[in-house]
């Protein structure tokens, strides 16, 4: 909620809901999801902490219209938790003369839109494409000097390690991304939950549409396009091994 004009700690909109929670429960625990694409600024009205207030507010009344629903509850009787490697294929990064001239460019279209007096929405959208042309542009110029470093070139994958968190029969993917919520949703078909940003963080990882429509966050991840799509398949084939204890890795057995 917060942008860098201010610069005190702050726990955010998050730290105002759990303060309200805090005063009225034995405990409150806040845990990002799939928040990639859910930046708050396409919604918020300011960015200082009157706006924390009233967002922390929203979050204190969906958590209470979840509270008084007429749900079942389960005891506790397993928890286990294991993890699992997989590679992902990095993002090309263009040349140094080709990232100058899409920032050349990306900056032309911010200054058209503005000109046309284009709505917010659009606006918002021009500068984010001006921030990952320049992101790009650093990207290139960091290339050239890791490739100066290193003698085998670039590992065109990262190795990422995913861990499944299971409570009962419920599964948590606990992800090191600032994953898509277009992707997380295709985990929640097949019953499991998500924790985001968590163990390592490797930044964006967004779904293919992110990088068709040159979005911020598909420039700034250091994924290629359709590694999300690719993510999630691989998690899915996963999940069935997560419910069964003879082949998890670490996990224990509540007494009754």
């Amino acid at each position: 909620m917060l942008n860098g004009s201010n610069l005190l700690l702050s726990a955010d909109f998050a730290g105002a809901a759990a303060a309200w929670f805090e005063q009225h429960y034995d405990m409150a625990l806040f845990v990002n999801g799939s928040a990639g694409d859910m930046s708050t600024r396409f919604t918020r009205s300011g960015c200082g902490f009157e706006e924390c207030e009233r967002f922390g507010l929203l979050v204190r009344d969906a958590v209470e219209n979840l509270a008084a629903l007429d749900v079942e509850e389960e005891a506790l009787r397993r928890i286990s938790l294991t993890y699992h490697h997989m590679a992902l294929k990095r993002a090309e990064i263009p040349d140094l003369k080709t990232a100058d001239a899409d920032l050349a460019a990306a900056l032309d279209n911010l200054e058209n839109i503005k000109r046309a007096r284009a709505n917010a929405p659009l606006l918002r959208k021009a500068e984010s494409l001006v921030e990952g042309a320049r992101i790009n542009l650093v990207k290139a110029k960091t290339a050239l000097e890791e490739d100066a470093k290193r003698a085998d070139g670039k590992h065109p994958y990262l190795d990422i390690r995913a861990a499944l968190f299971t409570v009962n029969k419920k599964v948590i993917v606990c992800s090191p991304f600032e994953l898509f919520s277009t992707l997380a949703l295709q985990l929640r078909k097949d019953g499991a939950e998500l924790f985001g940003y968590a163990n390592e963080l490797y930044g964006y990882l967004a779904d293919r549409a992110a990088y068709d429509n040159s979005d911020y966050e598909a420039l700034f991840s250091v994924f290629a396009r359709g590694e999300g799509e690719r993510y999630i398949e691989n998690i899915k084939a996963l999940l069935p091994l997560s419910t069964n204890p003879e082949q998890t890795r670490s996990g224990v057995t509540l007494p009754e």
